[in-house]
């Protein structure tokens, strides 16, 4: 019988994870997942308050804020079949772990299954129209929680630790579908996402987004070829900043940051595809949708 675990990165959002931590222990499906939470350095009494409250969870601290190099410090530590890369502000609601499981076992070309991300009003946070149902193949977004083989995790070295927040997930679904593994979504399985920027963000956001687009691109495409899709996406950053001198400001460094630094290569064995941003591309111009 496949088995399935958690990661958590987390950094200063004590309580948030903390409630995090008490809606997984109570759905059924996880009840005997391993859980392992990475606590980015925080400065909150993190570590000592999930020993305290949670002592099946694992959780190992680290000595500096790596940001999304967490995960893959979770991942490692875990040895199951399937893992729940979770947000530590999210939480997948009833059913959702089994059917992605069911997803999983009755399709081995699937890497991994995308998660619904809505908000306590049930709007999503992908591209989605409210009466979207279907499943959609080749999936280019992962945002909050999603479950994925964790072979196929190792094998395209899981998120760029270089991209630190944002834009790291996009990066991990398009390496896995260069690599000819499947990404799903059934929009009925949801994860609730309770993060406070999802409708505004932050001006940090602006840079770190701008960059890793950028970089995402860069990777993905090349700087040339991928011409057009830089312009797309840093219009796209932009329309977002309308009003908010500071968050522009903060786009534009990030945007010339992505430009004159080379982003790190694939990983060995993932091949450049153009096609594989083209998807992404296709699946957020159509319909109007929230941050990604």
């Amino acid at each position: 019988m496949s088995s399935i675990g958690v990661a958590i990165a987390s950094y200063n959002r004590r309580e948030r994870l903390l409630e995090t931590l008490g809606l997984i222990a109570n759905d059924f499906d996880l009840a005997n997942a391993p859980i392992v939470v990475i606590d980015n350095a925080s400065s909150d009494g993190t570590a000592m308050a999930v020993e305290k409250r949670f002592p099946r969870v694992t959780i190992h601290r680290r000595d500096s804020n790596d940001g999304v190099e967490g995960y893959n410090d979770a991942v490692a530590r875990l040895k199951t079949d399937y893992v729940l890369v979770l947000d530590d502000d999210a939480c997948p609601e009833p059913g959702a772990i089994r059917g992605a499981l069911a997803c999983l076992a009755a399709r081995p070309e699937v890497g991994a299954v995308a998660l619904n991300p809505v908000d306590a009003l049930g709007m999503s946070e992908f591209p989605l129209r409210s009466d979207d149902s279907g499943m959609r193949e080749r999936w280019p977004l992962l945002i909050a929680g999603f479950v994925v083989r964790r072979a196929d995790w190792m094998r395209v070295q899981g998120f760029e630790g270089s991209f630190f927040l944002y834009v790291n997930d996009t990066d991990l679904a398009l390496k896995l579908l260069a690599s000819k593994r499947q990404i799903v979504l059934d929009p009925s399985l949801r994860v609730q996402h309770f993060s406070p920027t999802s409708q505004r963000r932050p001006p940090a956001w602006f840079h770190l987004a701008a960059r890793n687009r950028v970089w995402l691109i860069r990777r993905h495409a090349g700087l040339l070829p991928g011409a057009p899709l830089v312009v797309l996406a840093l219009a796209d950053i932009g329309r977002r900043g309308l009003g908010r001198p500071a968050a522009l400001m903060q786009a534009i460094g990030g945007a010339l940051k992505g430009l004159t630094t080379r982003p790190k290569p694939l990983p060995q064995g993932v091949p450049r595809n153009r096609l594989v941003v083209w998807r992404l591309v296709a699946v957020m111009i159509p319909r109007r949708g929230r941050d990604s």
